[in-house]
């Protein structure tokens, strides 16, 4: 505040009155009286949407039959669908991830978690080569199995290319940072 104080004895409250009145009439372009984000949106400026669910048809089944119903809004999901939406929406990349409930985990069956881990990535991984640019991957881990998570781990990285992963923020009863 010292530095505001001291700008030419000017006092804080009329400094940023002009500070704010500087950036609302910077906000707003004057020939159109449009915000410069929706002259930007309309220039097609390129976005990255990183938190964008995906929902591989087989394991949409699964998670439907573990649920014990169907999960409507995302029964009509394809790669299709997704870039119809980030097209709409400027979005030239989508990093895609699994929705997280459940996740790969349905019930903590160890075999089950490596089976839907490993499907689910290389669908990410399919739809990356499909469609070079628009969709990059954080791939699914199946925790809590430590053991078969850094397999994938390799696996994602070398093998698929993927840009990271998601944790999901519990596995049934066991929260990431859990001992085991």
């Amino acid at each position: 505040m010292a530095i505001i104080d001291s700008l030419n004895g000017a006092s804080r409250r009329h400094f940023l009155t002009a500070l704010g009145a500087a950036a609302g009439a910077a906000t707003f372009s004057l020939a159109s009286g449009e915000l410069l984000a929706q002259e930007a949106m309309k220039k097609k400026a390129a976005h990255i949407d990183v938190h964008h669910h995906f929902y591989p048809p087989e394991f949409r089944k699964a998670v439907n039959d573990f649920g014990g119903g169907r999960v409507p809004a995302v029964e009509a999901w394809t790669p299709q669908k997704s870039l119809e939406q980030m097209d709409m929406n400027n979005v030239t990349t989508a990093i895609v991830s699994l929705w997280s409930i459940p996740g790969v985990w349905m019930g903590a069956d160890v075999e089950g978690m490596r089976k839907w881990a490993r499907h689910v990535n290389d669908f990410g991984a399919k739809m990356m080569a499909d469609y070079p640019g628009r969709f990059g991957l954080f791939a699914a881990l199946p925790l809590p199995d430590v053991e078969g998570s850094l397999k994938d781990i390799e696996y994602a990285f070398v093998t698929l290319k993927a840009d990271g992963f998601v944790l999901m923020t519990n596995f049934g009863s066991t929260w990431p940072g859990d001992p085991k």
